[in-house]
């Protein structure tokens, strides 16, 4: 199979595959919304999963009624039965920068006023409240269902370095001073992330109340996987040479043996659609000998052979569409980099040889594949694959690359 029609297989398929998560990948749970009037309308929701705070959900009365879309200003709040619940509040947002490369010099925070989702993570006399958009990230504390107050935590620089403001564990320590049960640890030691602050909570409306019950939700988390795998590499080699076209030649193709092992992380949104993979490959070594024609009357012709020996190691993106609960479909696209073990062109009556045996290189690779359980199968196409880009001698190859692997799936944590 050539390499144009390689590609427009997989292209196929992942135009096919896409359209297809518009149906598979998030499906209506059943759920409620709150409308103006405080009133819960029980219906099914529109399970996106959502990282980002939403601004509007899709509703229908019945699995496969007409949608209706629900705006910020319609309702009160909405939730999926037993995975997460949303509340409208007013609350003031702390918009300075949490990124290391944005960092004020000053620890205070930087308040505006916004009327927006929050997550429900404790529900009870005291709530604890979360709400994330793009990069701004805040944690809310919430009494008797009064207004809410965001809990401060600023990361600034002083004497170039990174320092923060942990306002958060005074204010807690002030809002739950009547528990006996906690405490100056557990204020002191507390880190501004949801279950460590979800578990004080929950500890807090405990101590408060004993008839008090703790519920958790099923919101996905992030999970980290190993994925083995082996399979073949098919690869062909047409060789040139800038400054000589009798320095290069067609080594033809050859398919080989493919393994290796990757870490995959899920991310905790969309239903963990998406996972980032990192990982190691090994193709076997691609060696190839031609004839070659000489104007020598005493040598006509001579053997030149072509040995390529690279490690692989891939970085990218995959995206997960739920066919069935035990099967999944997965499209992926990542960069590649090939360290140079060896590459040689070794001739046997000229003397000008070439070889090397260090150097790296980068491509791209687009792949689709299907995951049974913990089984799955990958295809991927290589784009732009040149191992002589690690030389700075005056050989190249466009070299058409095809990976089919089969492999497990190996959680480590769920």
């Amino acid at each position: 199979m050539n390499k144009k029609l390689l590609q427009l297989v997989l292209a196929t398929i992942l135009i096919s595959l896409s359209a297809a998560t518009l149906t598979a990948q998030n499906k209506f749970k059943a759920g409620y919304y709150l409308d103006n009037a405080g009133q819960q309308i029980n219906g099914y929701v529109k399970n996106v999963d959502w990282k980002n705070s939403p601004n509007s959900i899709d509703f229908r009365i019945t699995p496969e009624g007409d949608t209706e879309t629900l705006r910020l200003n319609q309702i009160q709040g909405f939730g999926i039965d037993g995975q997460v619940d949303y509340v409208k509040k007013t609350f003031e947002l702390d918009v300075t920068s949490d990124n290391l490369n944005n960092l004020n010099f000053s620890k205070d925070p930087e308040f505006e006023t916004r009327t927006g989702f929050l997550e429900v993570i404790v529900a009870g006399p005291t709530s604890l409240y979360f709400y994330e958009n793009g990069g701004l990230r805040e944690y809310f504390l919430s009494q008797d269902d009064e207004s809410v107050e965001a809990l401060v935590y600023v990361r600034y620089l002083k004497d170039k370095k990174v320092a923060s403001n942990n306002q958060y564990k005074q204010q807690l320590a002030n809002a739950m001073k009547e528990c006996s049960t906690l405490s100056f640890s557990d204020f002191e030691n507390l880190s501004y992330s949801r279950n460590s602050l979800r578990k004080l909570f929950e500890n807090y409306n405990v101590c408060m109340d004993p008839n008090y019950v703790v519920e958790r939700k099923t919101k996905t988390t992030t999970l980290l996987n190993v994925n083995v795998f082996a399979g073949f590499n098919s690869s062909s080699y047409n060789v040139k040479n800038a400054a000589s076209a009798r320095l290069g030649g067609d080594f033809g193709g050859q398919t080989n043996l493919r393994f290796g092992a990757e870490l995959e992380v899920v991310l905790p949104f969309n239903n963990n659609g998406f996972a980032l993979y990192l990982g190691f490959a090994k193709n076997g070594n691609f060696e190839s000998t031609i004839t070659q024609e000489l104007s020598s009357v005493n040598t006509p012709e001579q053997e030149v052979t072509l040995t390529v020996n690279t490690v692989n190691m891939p970085i990218g993106a995959r995206y997960y569409i739920p066919v069935n609960p035990d099967v999944k479909i997965s499209l992926e696209a990542g960069y590649h980099v090939d360290i140079v073990s060896e590459i040689s062109i070794e001739r046997a009556v000229t003397a000008n040889d070439f070889n090397t045996t260090n150097g790296s290189y980068g491509y791209l690779s687009i792949g689709a594949g299907a995951k049974y359980k913990q089984f799955f199968g990958r295809a991927n196409v290589d784009i732009g694959k040149d191992p002589f880009a690690a030389t700075t001698f005056q050989y190249s190859s466009d070299v058409p690359s095809f990976n089919f692997v089969l492999g497990y799936q190996i959680p480590l944590i769920q």
